[in-house]
Parts: C-alpha cells; sequence; structure tokens
C-alpha cells in the first residue's frame, strides 16, 4: 500500500512530466493512473518521431528530446518559411494527439488539474498558430511555450502541496470533470490557415 508522501511525490512527478509535453473525480487507482500516464507519453513520443518532423528538430526542444531549451532555440530569430508552415501544422497534430492522452489522466487526478491542461494547451496551441501564421520567431515561440510550461508546473506544485483532503473532492459532491478533446489547427479536410 503507498503511503500519503508516496502518493504526493507520484503526482508530482507525473504534474512535472505531463506539463512538459509542450497534461475526474472517478476512484482510480494510482497504478492505473500510472499505466495510463506511460501509455500516453509512450504514444506522445512516437507521435514527436515522425520523421516529417525531422526538419523541426533544432528548432523545438519536444522534439529534440530536451526538456529544457537550448540557447540557440531561445535565441532563433528567424520566422517559418512556407516549406516550414507544413510541419508546424505536423507538428501541432502530434501535440493535440498528446495533449488529448494526457487530459484523461489529468481529469482522473481533478477538476484543478484538468484545468490548468487545458489552460495551457490552449494557450500552447494559440502560440503555435501565432508561429505558423508568421506573427512569432521560433525563438519567441520556444519562450512563450517554456513560460506556459513553467507557469503550469508551478500551480501542478502548488495543487500537490496542498492537504489531500483539500485537493481532492468529496465522493459524489461534484460530478466528474468532463475531459475535452482537443482539435488540431488544421483538419485534412479544411483549408490551410
Amino acid at each position: 500500500m503507498r503511503t500519503r508522501a508516496h502518493a504526493d511525490e507520484w503526482k508530482l512527478c507525473l504534474a512535472a512530466l505531463l506539463a512538459l509535453a509542450g497534461c475526474a473525480t472517478a476512484t482510480v487507482s494510482q497504478p492505473d493512473q500510472g499505466a495510463r500516464y506511460r501509455a500516453a507519453v509512450k504514444a506522445c513520443r512516437a507521435g514527436y518521431a515522425d520523421p516529417a518532423l525531422d526538419a523541426l528538430r533544432t528548432k523545438f526542444p519536444v522534439l529534440a528530446g530536451l526538456e529544457r531549451p537550448t540557447p540557440a532555440m531561445l535565441s532563433d530569430s528567424t520566422r517559418p518559411s512556407e516549406r516550414q508552415k507544413p510541419l508546424i501544422v505536423v507538428y501541432d497534430r502530434h501535440a493535440i494527439d498528446c495533449a488529448n492522452g494526457y487530459a484523461a489522466v489529468f481529469g482522473e487526478l481533478g477538476p484543478e488539474y484538468l484545468a490548468i491542461h487545458v489552460q495551457a494547451t490552449t494557450r500552447a496551441q494559440a502560440a503555435r498558430s501565432e508561429l505558423y501564421q508568421g506573427k512569432l520567431t521560433f525563438g519567441e515561440y520556444v519562450k512563450k511555450t517554456t513560460a506556459l510550461t513553467d507557469e503550469a508546473r508551478a500551480k501542478f506544485t502548488a495543487l500537490n502541496r496542498r492537504p489531500r483532503e483539500a485537493a481532492a473532492p468529496v465522493a459524489g459532491s461534484s460530478p466528474a470533470p468532463q475531459t475535452p478533446t482537443f482539435q488540431p489547427l488544421v483538419s485534412p479536410a479544411q483549408p490551410k490557415l
């Protein structure tokens, strides 16, 4: 049986890791959440390994397998070329697939966790849209999304530090939150932005 300290440590690790990827009141055991999280991570990594994204690997930390951006990524003053724009759409689709996979895990942790994930995902996608439209440089995009990740981590950490009774909803006190389904910037049937 896991102690409260182990459960809190698990939640903190999960929240920190989920916040990187560019993250219900139903009773679910910790191992089940861990298995769902690991499955989401595996699916996410597989999506980001898409060879179509190779031309962007040096632009985004997550595609380079990095937790934090390099100085070159942060200082990249180029805007997407016409050749890179379709790749940003591919990247967005993979990011949204990841966000949808993580949403179920966050929903199980509680509505506060899910709300943080929804806000971070929505804001990150808005930044990808700005990048696609040439309103941001690659460096500005990386700075913006790094700040979003740091903000989400701080919020998750604050939630994880709350006493368990304050952070967890009482069973039957409210309905389970609806887990959203995020949509990519452009679906195959839609015209390009």
